[in-house]
């Protein structure tokens, strides 16, 4: 598991959990600064790739598999605050510049959507990956149908909003405005339920299709002027009750990501990664039910820079990066082994890696051989639509009425293909024949051709009386 966060010191740090005898420990694996500013957010896609965006107003590209800086996008004339990875197609970023961009992962071609008044804070896309959601400080709603690449509405709230997300099952979304969360529904855009927090929320995200879980800053004493520690809080967005809360040892929560167990992949339980801004971060196996959550803390470690967000992989990710690969050297070896087989001999059956596990031998469909055929044609075309007799081989036929011509044809054993081949090229014959007929005569060779001028009765006189005259000369001489 690849757990990435930003820093406001620019600097972005990549850990690799590991499990050494029943114990979890995070080990760096790679640190980067080609950030000018603060990084904002971070996000990793399915097939390795990792995005970060910050006050320098460019989102840096790079590859989880050898730590190396692919790109960067510099579209953006604001600082980026989201970005947000759609399965392996398309990079989602908004900006403080008011607009949002859909990125085509791979090509990089980019559409950008024009409508907030203000900066865009942040961006979700439906599960089924035709809306995007997007929410700012123009104090709007947006939709945008992704499919037209338009907007789709607009709705107005009552106070800037700073997060929007789906529920895993796409039917309904969560827009939080500082100590509120206000539930919508799919079918009508309405809200269902609003739920009031305690503290201001820095990040919310779906554990279940109904449950939540937020966090944020720390409560303040009166009587002392240290905070109260951060506090997690988990929610059933269905009624809006508490169902189980987690004490941290951080004053503020910054950010959280959610991944399927490493462990158990195909289980039901859930890896819950906080990062704080005193540098701490805490991974939690959490176990949801309806209205039941069971937390343990995995792993809790302190890297003395002050964070500020967080993205994971997920073992699914890391599985398809894996047959990825193999698929990859599979088409390299293919490549270079491949060869045309012969006309007369059957291919030999090819081994087809679906997975890592498991082969299968796939005999492919023979290739059609190739005919050379030999026809003789008459020049006359005595024959309707230009078709060949097959017995014309065998007569004897004078050498000035016919030509032999030999065609390379390259089709299936049945004449019906064959005939219109030939068909095709006797038109083509034909055609440049009439193009001769019509061209004006000419002599000499191929090299030196001339063209034929026809002299007038008066010239040709003339000409014939000078050669008499040079004729007579000669003779008298």
């Amino acid at each position: 598991m690849e757990v990435v966060v930003g820093t406001y010191e620019e600097v972005l740090v990549g850990l690799h959990l590991r499990k050494v005898d029943d114990v979890y420990t995070l080990t760096e694996s790679f640190t980067d600064k080609s950030n000018i500013g603060s990084i904002k957010c971070v996000a990793i896609s399915q097939h390795g790739l990792l995005a970060s965006g910050g006050s320098d107003e460019i989102i840096h590209i790079f590859n989880l598999e050898n730590h190396r800086l692919v790109g960067t996008l510099t579209h953006h004339s604001g600082t980026v605050t989201n970005v947000a990875f759609y399965r392996k197609s398309a990079l989602f970023s908004t900006s403080e510049d008011g607009t949002l961009c859909a990125w085509r992962v791979g090509s990089w071609e980019h559409r950008t959507f024009k409508g907030h008044k203000g900066p865009v804070n942040c961006v979700a896309v439906h599960p089924s990956g035709k809306l995007a959601l997007t929410v700012g400080q123009d104090r709007s709603l947006r939709t945008w149908n992704l499919v037209d690449g338009r907007p789709a509405f607009v709705s107005n709230i009552k106070e800037p909003a700073d997060h929007v997300v789906w529920s895993p099952d796409g039917q309904h979304y969560l827009v939080v405005t500082g100590k509120r969360m206000d539930v919508y529904s799919v079918e009508d855009g309405q809200i269902l339920r609003s739920i009031p927090t305690e503290h201001k929320v820095n990040r919310i995200v779906f554990i279940t299709d109904n449950m939540v879980v937020f966090g944020g800053e720390g409560k303040i004493r009166r009587d002392a002027e240290e905070k109260e520690k951060a506090i997690l809080f988990f929610v059933d967005v269905t009624d809006g009750t508490e169902v189980h809360r987690v004490k941290t040892q951080s004053t503020r929560i910054r950010d959280m990501a959610v991944c399927q167990s490493h462990e158990e992949p195909e289980s039901t339980d859930k890896w819950l990664t906080t990062v704080a801004s005193e540098g701490d971060i805490n991974i939690y196996r959490v176990n949801a039910s309806q209205k039941k959550v069971e937390t343990d803390l995995i792993l809790s470690r302190n890297i003395t820079l002050r964070l500020t967000c967080v993205a994971v992989s997920s073992p699914k990710s890391q599985e398809s990066d894996a047959a990825g690969k193999i698929s990859r050297r599979q088409k390299r070896k293919q490549a270079a082994i491949k060869k045309e087989p012969d006309s007369d001999d059957e291919p030999s059956p090819k081994v087809v890696k679906k997975n890592p596990t498991t082969t299968v031998k796939s005999t492919p469909t023979p290739k059609p051989k190739k005919l050379q055929v030999a026809i003789e044609q008459e020049t006359d075309s005595s024959e309707p639509n230009g078709e060949v007799s097959p017995s014309s081989s065998g007569r004897q036929l004078a050498k000035k009425k016919l030509t032999k011509k030999k065609f390379r044809v390259t089709a299936s054993a049945s004449s019906g293909p064959l005939l219109i081949a030939v068909r095709e090229q006797q038109s083509m014959k034909t055609k440049s024949k009439k193009k001769k007929l019509e061209s004006p005569p000419t002599t000499g060779t191929k090299k030196t051709q001339k063209k034929v001028r026809i002299a007038e009765p008066a010239q040709v006189e003339s000409k014939m009386k000078s050669k008499k005259k040079k004729q007579k000369i000669k003779s008298h001489a």
